[in-house]
């Protein structure tokens, strides 16, 4: 996951490739990469599990406690992974309800939950805040003339709106803030923008994925001096980006920014490449 391998092998997720290359169910490969995650930040989880004292179901059941609470002390974390060592699912349970009455933890928010229905639907299991149904319930009214729509169709009515607004902001760019002859910038015209998107086929022409696209800088990167033309660009997801630029810059500087969660690491892209911290271009 650190190096991005997976993107070699045209997959565009860890989790796309623990299914497909390494054929795990989706449960499976969840629970997997999950306690992986969590082992990184909690050495103890890396060693029980080696020595048999934790289970996998039992680390997700940790990691689920400390993704929605506020226990983020690392020692206090230790702590409690020590407590369910060679523990069964229930006690393992049993001790986290415990440790959330002690501590007057409120949890956050639950997942949604996706089960299939079907060979083309999927139901999903979400908490809804009750001021997002009275929207839905007034895009209804708003709509009714035109249409009954239930509210699979009116999600999907909104996000083919979303997408539609989305990708002309972030692919195109309005005319009256398009400038010329603009010296050693990163900024992209609106039609280069447009161009490349559609030669892309509106993804990443790496794995083929459409999450987290970005405008990668394909023959020459822009730290060393590639332009900004049609030719220089090609569309890559984000995982595809970030392991493009491990192998042209190494592993080690890249680390400095594509993991700021490793210890002792910052993120220094902002400063290597002089762009504005929200910026989704990296160094290529």
């Amino acid at each position: 996951e650190r190096r991005r391998l997976f993107c070699d092998l045209k997959y565009s997720s860890l989790f796309e490739y623990c299914t497909k290359e390494l054929k795990y169910s989706e449960a499976q490969a969840y629970r997997r990469i999950n306690a992986m995650r969590l082992g990184k930040r909690i050495p103890k989880v890396k060693e029980g599990i080696s020595k048999g004292e934790l289970t996998l179901t039992n680390v997700n059941l940790l990691s689920d406690l400390f993704k929605k609470t506020d226990i983020k002390n690392g020692k206090r974390q230790e702590e409690i992974v020590l407590q369910m060592s060679n523990t069964s699912k229930i006690e393992c349970e049993r001790k986290i309800e415990m440790i959330k009455k002690q501590e007057g933890i409120k949890e956050t928010a639950k997942k949604e939950i996706r089960q299939k229905d079907g060979e083309d639907k999927i139901r999903l299991h979400i908490s809804i805040n009750k001021k997002t149904i009275k929207k839905i319930n007034q895009l209804k009214g708003l709509l009714v003339h035109k249409k009954k729509y239930s509210t699979d169709e009116l999600i999907d009515l909104m996000a083919d709106h979303l997408i539609e607004k989305l990708e002309n902001k972030k692919f195109k760019t309005k005319r009256n803030v398009e400038k010329e002859n603009i010296k050693r910038s990163r900024y992209i015209k609106k039609k280069v923008k447009e161009e490349v998107y559609l030669k892309s086929n509106k993804k990443c022409v790496h794995c083929g994925s459409t999450f987290g696209l970005e405008f990668d800088h394909k023959n020459t990167p822009y730290a060393k001096g590639g332009s900004n033309n049609a030719d220089n660009l090609q569309l890559l997801c984000r995982n595809c980006n970030k392991r493009k630029s491990i192998m042209e810059y190494g592993q080690k500087k890249m680390d400095l920014f594509i993991n700021p969660t490793s210890p002792g690491k910052v993120r220094l892209l902002p400063v290597l490449c002089g762009q504005p911290e929200n910026s989704s271009s990296f160094l290529t």
